[in-house]
Order: C-alpha cells, then structure tokens, then sequence
C-alpha cells in the first residue's frame, strides 16, 4: 500500500485512533505536523526525537471532544517518516500546520485534509487486495487488544488504557 495508506494503517492499528481523528468528515480538520511534538522535520530528512512518539489528540478531533494523547511505534514512526520524506521530494512545503497525511493530488485538493470517507475507502481498497474482506475499523480492535494484553502482563494500568484509547473520563478524569 501507498505511504499515506500505511500511515493511516498504523494509526489506527498502533495508535488507537479513529479515522475521523485522521480528517474529519469534511475536510476541514484532522491530525498535523504540529500534533506529535517529538517530530522533526530538517530540509530533506524526517525524524523523531522519541520512539515511542506522542500523538495528540486535539478536542474537536476526539469523539468525546476532549484532548488526548496516544503513541505511536517504530513501525508507525517509520511509515510516517516514508511519507513524509516522499512528500518533501514532490517540492511540497511542510509546516506545523501541514495535514499528517497527504492527499494523493495536492495541487487538486479543495480541503486542507483527506476526508474521513476517502481515508477508511484507501484502507479498505488495501485490505481486499491482501485478501482480508473486514471493515477498517477492525484496525483499532486490533490497537486495543494490544493495550489489553499489556495491561494483562502488568505493562499499563486500567485507567492508562481508557486514557490511550481516547476514552472520556481517565487518567483519573
């Protein structure tokens, strides 16, 4: 699958996000460049200063329209660090404000940030070509099943979980 593909894959797989975090239903709003703090961008390189890396959340990004934060891993950071560079490559300018995921023609696009619909439509076109006919959502059932073996092995506690997960009310609300 395409960098971009892989990204959102990995957010929603390792990060526990939703895709509408990723763009939101119309294009307006969705995780950027200035969302993970430990991200750096020089001329033409891509790194972290972290692995894991921080995710944040913004409110109007969560469903429950609080902040938070989650991480992302090393198979995420590197995706990300992928698409990132291929986009620099093309000539595109990054900023803070820049989307985390690109839109497959920038020069064409009408909204800052891929849609919710368009991100979820990518995911799943990659999945029936791996031959796995699931919704893209299974991604994050994936990502919690995770957080719920780690906290069985004593790895993260019950109410980090919540928190990670972007549920409302912990760590300890």
């Amino acid at each position: 699958s395409p960098p971009r593909v892989r990204v959102a894959e990995a957010l929603m797989a390792f990060a526990d996000l939703r895709p509408e975090s990723i763009g939101n239903f119309d294009g307006s709003d969705g995780l950027t460049l200035k969302d993970l703090p430990e991200l750096r961008i020089e001329k033409s390189s891509v790194g972290f200063i972290k692995i894991p890396t921080t995710v944040i959340v913004r409110a109007p990004l969560s469903k429950a329209r609080h902040k938070y934060f989650t991480f992302l891993g090393s198979e995420g950071c590197t995706y990300l660090k992928e698409h990132l560079e291929e986009r620099l490559r093309a000539g595109e300018k990054l900023t803070p404000e820049s989307p985390l995921i690109g839109h497959e023609r920038p020069r064409a696009k009408t909204k800052p940030f891929m849609i919710t619909r368009k991100i979820t439509h990518l995911i799943r076109k990659c999945m029936r070509k791996a031959g796995v006919w699931k919704r893209p959502y299974v991604l994050r059932a994936y990502a919690e099943t995770q957080l719920i073996i780690a906290e069985s092995k004593g790895k993260i506690s019950h109410p980090y979980l919540q928190f990670i997960a972007g549920h409302k009310g912990d760590i300890e609300a």
